[in-house]
């Protein structure tokens, strides 16, 4: 816990080096549970620092202790993180495929939280190759998940990344008209993403003048 304070308030060496204390501790204890979690932190932070395949081989040591210890969610939280370093190394392939393992536990175990996010995170990588019909579907599956959970700010999100979307392709009428939802939903919940999506609308404001 220590080294998630100091790391979280910017003294990342400090945490990093608590981290490595703890690893050394739950090892000489036997806490396979508290190994896979220190490791997970040392993941994040070598990811951080963009030591990439450091954060893999943290991220696959973890694996192979949740895996062990059938901690689905701890070992599907881990496969996400292995999903986020590959789309940080351009391997998007890597990536889809974890996510596509992802997506499959979620559907099977119903975690819909899960699903939705999952969803997002492959219309990301979609929005990376440029391929705007597929990106669009996923945010889609991802917003009728938060809908049907009643996940309001997720609909705002999914609605403020599809209004993104409508921006890239120069459909400004359409993007204006998502942000201005998601603008609604983030007002009446008091959201902190208001103020990115009045920064969003301003800037389709401004291409459509532009475009006059």
């Amino acid at each position: 816990h220590l080294g998630v304070v100091e790391y979280r308030t910017g003294n990342r060496k400090i945490g990093v080096e608590l981290f490595n204390k703890a690893l050394g501790l739950f090892k000489k204890v036997g806490s396979l549970v508290g190994q896979a979690n220190v490791l997970n932190s040392l993941g994040n932070a070598a990811m951080d620092s963009r030591e990439f395949d450091l954060a893999l081989k943290y991220f696959s040591e973890s694996i192979e202790i949740k895996s062990s210890l059938n901690d689905r969610m701890g070992l599907l939280n881990s496969k996400k993180n292995v999903a986020i370093v590959y789309r940080k190394m351009n391997l998007r392939e890597e990536a889809l495929s974890i996510y596509a393992e992802i997506l499959t536990e979620a559907s099977y175990h119903d975690l819909k939280p899960l699903k939705a996010e999952t969803y997002n995170s492959i219309a990301n990588i979609f929005l990376d190759f440029g391929d705007y019909k597929k990106a669009e579907y996923n945010y889609g599956e991802a917003m009728k998940i938060h809908t049907e959970i009643g996940n309001k700010i997720g609909v705002g999100l999914c609605k403020f990344n599809l209004g993104s979307l409508a921006t890239n392709q120069e459909d400004f009428e359409e993007a204006m008209r998502l942000l201005l939802e998601c603008k609604k939903i983030f007002e009446e919940h008091k959201s902190e993403y208001l103020e990115m999506t009045v920064s969003a609308m301003n800037h389709v404001a401004k291409r459509m003048a532009e475009g006059i």
